[in-house]
């Protein structure tokens, strides 16, 4: 009799205990399952990381090649500019300059009279003869040597200072400023200039 009316409670706890089991069966696997989880998540940020540094050395070499293609291309221009001098320079001769050739016996030029205006772009320097001719006793006169840029505005240079009596003939050098030159007289006389520009 005592063991009927035990019988029910024994089911119960044999139900329990199957519970339990089941449910340690059920729980058991998960810890594996977050720990394979977890190793496969552990090694991404490393990975992350890899791929930021990697795209970082990427940027500075891209950031290198780029310096060193603007380098090489201010080189490049630097040494064209230098061989279109060098070409320049190599490839025209001296150039005759002639500001005023000379008149007929008893003819003058007359104060403030123009000569024609050169070009002496690319050249260095230029060496002018001046020659007074005969200033029939109006006490002689200057070559007065302007230049230009542009044909409009002119500033004058220098001067060549002479007569015929004492001082007819007169060499001097000078350095070129710009491209366009031109003489202005002062005075009324006959004379020559001459010379070139290299």
């Amino acid at each position: 009799m005592i063991a009927s009316a035990l019988s029910p409670i024994q089911s119960s706890i044999q139900g329990i205990s199957n519970r339990v089991s089941n449910l340690e069966t059920t729980v058991t696997p998960i810890p594996s399952e977050i720990a394979g989880i977890q190793a496969t998540l552990t090694p991404i940020p490393g990975e992350i990381a890899g791929i930021q540094t990697h795209q970082t050395q990427t940027d500075q070499s891209i950031a290198n090649l780029q310096q060193g293609q603007s380098n090489i291309t201010s080189q490049y221009n630097d040494l064209s500019k230098r061989v279109s001098d060098l070409e320049q320079n190599a490839t025209h001769s001296a150039k005759a300059i002639s500001f005023f050739t000379g008149l007929s016996s008893g003819q003058y030029y007359n104060p403030n009279q123009e000569s024609p205006i050169i070009d002496v772009k690319g050249y260095q320097f230029m060496v002018l003869d001046a020659h007074w001719i005969d200033d029939n006793a109006y006490g002689g006169g200057s070559y007065n040597l302007w230049y230009s840029d542009d044909q409009v505005n002119w500033t004058q240079q220098d001067s060549l200072n002479g007569n015929a009596y004492n001082l007819a003939y007169i060499q001097r050098t000078f350095l070129i400023k710009v491209k366009y030159y031109k003489v202005i007289l002062s005075g009324k006389f006959n004379g020559i200039l001459t010379g070139f520009a290299d």
